[in-house]
């Protein structure tokens, strides 16, 4: 369709193919604008908008175009508009604000008559009555929005983060999709179809399932060979279909210097140890930080990104352990130092036979301050980054990203840590559930989920050779360690225990294999979304799940009393509990069922149901037992 940039004003309908395009432009003013799917339209002067919505059911597309023609280069400062979604949302409407990134801005559900202040840079739901609207980002290529709640209607608000616009020159603001329906959990499922469909760069890697062990949890950053060697050992007398063994960060002199190791660390010993077991490697590094101490930044500084002063950006912070941080940051707009991290990744890739890369703290690749290139967005850089890596990493390997604001990820990676870390103690535990239930639209939509490690271990099952930072010294019962080790092995594609095998108990290591082949699951939904997230622990209870050939209802009693779950409106007349043999009868489509607290029952019913038919029409309740 032809720009219309001679028109101050202007709306046009051409329907076709029962698919309406709506295009509206404005000239070179800071005032509101209209059209329909857009109110209030404002961006700064001297720049013009033309939006472009395509409408088809109960679908919206909205696409908005910043022009500049004022006869020289301009810089974006803001852009913001209010969603027309045909109507005001109401004081009694429910709203949902999707997680914006790892553990730092979860899923959060609260009524529009106790608004709270909070954003997404993801999705939006209001919930009225029965009826739903979804709003998401389909993009985040040079601008991150933020979606918010103000006056009853949703807001699209965004920062400049410097981008330059040349003469005559127009740059695309992040694409955005409307979605209406009367089931939540379809509307969400299709809105991770849509983000995949827009950025999907390669296949999802859905048939593999990764099972081993990690060093982080109970090594940190101290381990050595021989703790790699002896967790090995341990780990093939269990005789479990392990497939990788992971070496998480601790094993670099400096970050950034990434084709080193640490003094007295022969990586190359290692690896050849992990691949001569039988195990595949994967590899932990921080992709987007360095440090003012590396060989990298004293040679090439202008690797890194610049403050707003015009010096070199630095974090210092310290550690568990007592050691000072002092982190650089890459600058991914200078194409020498996307050179550099791929050159570190071959090395990682080729010498060191990586098959499975955990790139680590990829918020930081988000930093404002001074690029190498004028006029890149931190959006930009991080493409640039992303994509850098991607390549170097190669087609046939595993991308998982950690760390990370999520949207501009996607595309870029096979699998994505979508909680927090786990703790060795229970308060970390609902905490860490909910974040990644709150994203579980994503797992097999848009890539792989990963809930973070298996860890089964009590302080009785801890020894001299653990951490010193006290953050990773468990207090968990044996009741916790299993309720997360279960939740962790259901949720997405990734089994990881991070303990010392050789010194669990009995008990740990009969079930460690069971947890190893747990079947992956497709879809993942909770049932009670909507009754829970109104805080960082408020994680629900009651989670639908499903693979090729059955569903499973996995109910998760976070709290410390008993309680009797109630589920009504099941075809299947029984299931079989996942760990263990009993069958689990279903009486004229109900389900009941006492939990005692702190722990779950995950049932394979004898059936494959419709999953968004039982979110939809399943009743459910509970009940503490006295």
């Amino acid at each position: 369709m032809k720009r219309l940039r001679k028109y101050k004003h202007l709306i046009s309908v051409l329907a076709f193919a029962g698919t309406s395009f709506i295009v509206g432009c404005n000239g070179p003013v800071n005032s509101p604008q209209k059209v329909t799917g857009v109110d209030a339209l404002t961006v700064n002067k001297p720049f013009t908008t033309e939006v472009k919505i395509q409408e088809g059911g109960a679908k919206k597309l909205i696409e908005v175009d910043i022009a500049n023609h004022s006869g020289k280069e301009q810089e974006v400062k803001n852009i913001g508009f209010k969603l027309d979604i045909g109507y005001t949302i109401s004081k009694d409407a429910q709203i949902m604000m999707g997680c914006t990134d790892m553990g730092r801005q979860p899923t959060r559900v609260f009524s529009n008559n106790k608004k709270i202040d909070y954003y997404s840079k993801n999705f939006v739901i209001v919930k009225e009555k029965e009826q739903y609207t979804l709003a998401g980002l389909l993009t985040w290529n040079v601008f991150l929005p933020t979606f918010t709640i103000e006056n009853d209607s949703i807001h699209v608000t965004a920062e400049g983060d410097g981008k330059l616009v040349g003469d005559n020159k127009e740059v695309d603001f992040e694409k955005i999709v409307v979605l209406k329906g009367d089931n939540w959990s379809s509307l969400l499922d299709q809105y991770g179809k849509l983000i995949y469909k827009e950025n999907g760069k390669r296949a999802l890697k859905n048939d593999v399932i990764f099972k081993g062990w990690a060093t982080w949890d109970y090594y940190v950053r101290d381990f050595t060979a021989k703790d790699v060697d002896d967790n090995i050992q341990a780990l093939n007398a269990l005789n479990t279909s392990s497939n990788l063994i992971q070496l998480d960060g601790g094993w670099w002199p400096q970050r950034g210097d990434y084709d080193q190791t640490k003094a007295g660390y022969d990586m190359k010993e290692v690896v050849d140890n992990i691949t001569d077991n039988g195990y595949s490697v994967g590899l932990h590094f921080d992709g987007f930080r360095g440090d003012t101490r590396a060989q990298v930044f004293k040679e090439h500084p202008e690797y890194f990104l610049k403050d707003f002063d015009g010096e070199y950006k630095v974090h210092t912070s310290i550690r568990g352990n007592g050691d000072t941080l002092s982190c650089t940051f890459f600058d991914y707009s200078n194409p020498e130092a996307r050179l550099y991290i791929q050159k570190m990744v071959k090395n990682m890739r080729e010498e060191w036979k990586v098959k499975y890369f955990k790139v680590d703290f990829m918020r930081f690749g988000l930093e404002p301050g001074i690029p190498f290139v004028k006029g890149t967005t931190p959006a930009e850089r991080f493409q640039l980054g992303v994509s850098a890596i991607r390549e170097a990493i190669g087609e046939e390997n595993y991308f998982l990203g950690c760390s990370a604001v999520f949207g501009p990820t996607f595309g870029h990676i096979d699998g994505l840590r979508t909680g927090g870390d786990i703790f060795p103690r229970y308060s970390a535990v609902p905490r860490r559930a909910a974040a990644n239930l709150g994203n579980s639209y994503l797992h097999g939509n848009v890539m792989n989920t990963d809930a973070d490690y298996i860890i089964l271990r009590e302080s009785s099952e801890e020894d001299e050779t653990i951490t010193v930072d006290p953050h990773k010294h468990s207090s968990l019962s044996k009741a916790e360690t299993i309720i997360w080790s279960k939740f962790s092995a259901l949720f997405g594609n990734t089994r990881l225990d991070s303990d010392k095998v050789g010194i669990l108990g009995k008990d740990k290591k009969a079930l460690l294999p069971q947890m190893f082949d747990f079947p992956r699951m497709d879809k993942i939904i909770a049932l009670d979304s909507w009754e829970h997230y109104t805080s960082n622990q408020d994680s629900p209870h009651i989670v639908l799940s499903e693979d090729n050939k059955k569903t499973y209802v996995s109910i998760f009693n976070w709290g410390k009393k008993a309680q009797k779950y109630t589920i009504d409106g099941f075809t299947s007349k029984n299931g079989q509990a996942y760990y263990g043999d009993n069958d689990v009868s279903i009486e004229n489509g109900k389900l009941d069922v006492p939990i005692k607290g702190k722990d779950c029952l995950i049932i394979a019913l004898d059936k494959k149901e419709d999953i968004f038919g039982l979110i939809k029409n399943l009743k459910h309740s509970a009940k503490e037992v006295i």
